[in-house]
C-alpha cells in the first residue's frame, strides 16, 4: 500500500526522551492510527 493523502494509516510506535526513557508506547496495545496529510502528527527531529 502507498501512503497519500487523506489515507488512513497505522504504526506501532515508541516515544523516548532525550535519556532514552519511555514516555509513550504502543506496545501491547493497538498501533497509532492517524488520517495522512491533515497535519495530525507532531513532526519528529
Amino acid at each position: 500500500m502507498k501512503v497519500a493523502a487523506q489515507s488512513v494509516m497505522s504504526f506501532p510506535f515508541t516515544l523516548k526522551d532525550d535519556e532514552n526513557q519511555v514516555l509513550e508506547s504502543s506496545t501491547g496495545n493497538d498501533p497509532l492510527v492517524y488520517l495522512h496529510g491533515t497535519g495530525g502528527i507532531v513532526p519528529g527531529h
